[in-house]
């Protein structure tokens, strides 16, 4: 058996070169994030489609939320029906995630004292609220956006039923 070979010999270039080769910590926990973050938007999705379903759909249209689930994957199938549209939210809450459990940690190990292990809970606070503003930078525009979006569609459902209740009173 050579040297070289046992756990806690081996030599510093080795160990340099294996340095460069692993991701930084900040690049694994904004991986991480992005990880959470789909996971987060594409087991909640489902869920919401149906919601969503639900509270446009006409009165008595569906018995409930599992009628409105079963309908929807009999006539549209689970990837159509279910998960239309998830492109968008699962852009947005993957980047959401990862910047948000990037900063944190980030900010948490900054503010670690070197003396302890235990990290106080204002630290934590503090680290919160930094990746809340970090945040806050990103999620603005494009809730914005989001809004705008929604506000303009409602607008044209509104004028069309405003429209028709008033051709149905004439």
């Amino acid at each position: 058996m050579r040297g070289g070979d046992i756990q806690g010999d081996r030599n510093p270039h080795e160990l340099q070169q294996r340095r460069r080769r692993e991701l930084p910590t900040a690049a694994r926990e904004l991986l991480a994030g992005f990880a959470a973050g789909a996971a987060n938007v594409t087991s909640g999705y489902p869920f919401d489609t149906v919601k969503v379903r639900l509270q446009s759909a006409a009165p008595g249209q569906y018995r409930g939320a599992m009628h409105c689930l079963c309908t929807i994957v009999q006539q549209e199938g689970v990837r159509r029906g279910l998960f239309r549209g998830l492109s968008s939210p699962l852009v947005g809450g993957t980047a959401e995630t990862g910047i948000n459990y990037m900063v944190y940690s980030r900010v948490l190990d900054a503010l670690r004292p070197d003396d302890s292990s235990t990290i106080p809970l204002t630290s934590v606070a503090v680290a919160g609220a930094v990746a809340g503003v970090a945040l806050s930078v990103v999620l603005g525009p494009t809730e914005l956006v989001k809004v705008r979006e929604e506000d303009r569609g409602l607008k044209v459902v509104n004028r069309g039923m405003w429209r028709r209740s008033t051709l149905e009173r004439t």
